[in-house]
């Protein structure tokens, strides 16, 4: 289902006004009709990101109940909307959402009402603590739809481990390299035991954040979840991420005595494989998100192991490098 409701498109209009959203517009979308029993409408609720392939802006990896979601939609007249649907390069997704907020915020200005006023300077300081991120992830602050505790996540999850990703992919296909690091002999043994050490923290910060923090963030059952602790677990979840994929880069672009090679060898993809763990929380949360009202109970079990027969493999290798040094 990519199409808006009928009820999402009555309410684009009416938080429109019933006003195009393109500024340099800002036409009147609905009026009297020559049969006095009817009125005229020349407004229509528009997809940000398009709703099928081929479309304008259509970002292939939302799922179809994202694109027909209120967030995903803005009012415009027919004409604007042709126009900004012909040239997505003219008229990309950030700008559109930049046309809907500010129009939103004009129109609740002009209703004139001080508690109106009041509530959008609310939500514009709230707003300023998600400066950094999409414009996408501040809509669903703004119209705050079915499920936007776990919306907001995977969306912020998706924009800060999208780099992370790209960065973990180019290492893996040797696309770039970084300065080498000579590794002595007597180095060596106090390299390992930082570099395990380090590994272990990292895993263990991920998973209180992603079986505790996040969780938490969300609200108990029946109650709103926080916005600010949201981001905050998903910039950590970022950040450890990014240090897991830092620690592959130490391994792999360090310069160790050859005694100590088989055990570089073991250790490569140690980090990376907890990495591509983490990309699965967002996707996770995509599928169940497919469903316009998600419900019932779901689960994750995300497990940050090593892979079989590495303990033993790594010991080995280590001790066979100690009777050589």
């Amino acid at each position: 289902m990519e199409d808006f409701t009928r009820q999402t498109v009555d309410v684009l209009a009416k938080r429109s006004a019933n006003t195009c959203a393109n500024p340099d517009c800002s036409a009147i979308t609905s009026g009297p009709a020559s049969d006095e029993s009817k009125a005229l409408n020349v407004g229509e609720a528009a997809h940000i990101f398009g709703a099928r392939p081929g479309s304008a802006r259509f970002d292939e990896s939302m799922t179809d109940a994202t694109r027909s979601n209120i967030t995903n939609g803005i009012w415009l007249c027919r004409n604007c909307h042709k126009v900004v649907d012909a040239d997505s390069q003219k008229y990309p997704a950030d700008l559109l959402f930049e046309w809907r907020r500010t129009h939103e915020e004009q129109v609740a200005q002009d209703l004139g009402r001080t508690g109106s006023r009041l509530r959008q300077k609310v939500l514009d300081r709230k707003l300023e603590q998600f400066s950094n991120c999409s414009y996408l992830a501040q809509q669903i602050i703004i119209d705050k739809p079915d499920a936007w505790e776990y919306r907001l996540t995977a969306e912020l999850l998706k924009s800060e481990l999208e780099p992370i990703r790209f960065k973990w992919h180019a290492l893996q296909s040797e696309l770039y390299a970084l300065p080498v690091t000579q590794i002595s002999k007597d180095q060596c043994a106090e390299w390992l035991r930082m570099i395990l050490r380090d590994a272990s923290l990292q895993v263990h910060a991920l998973g209180l954040l992603v079986n505790k923090a996040i969780i938490k963030a969300w609200g108990e059952p029946g109650q709103p979840g926080s916005e600010l602790e949201i981001l905050r677990a998903c910039t950590l979840i970022a950040q450890a991420t990014q240090r897991l994929l830092d620690w592959e880069e130490r391994v792999r672009f360090s310069h160790l005595p050859e005694a100590f090679e088989a055990v570089q060898v073991e250790l490569i993809n140690v980090a990376g494989n907890q990495i591509d763990k983490i990309f699965e929380i967002p996707r996770w949360l995509s599928e169940i998100l497919n469903d316009a009202k998600p419900s019932g109970t779901h689960s994750l079990t995300i497990t940050f192991d090593l892979p079989t027969g590495w303990v033993e493999r790594t010991t080995k290798a280590i001790a066979s490098a100690s009777k050589r040094m």
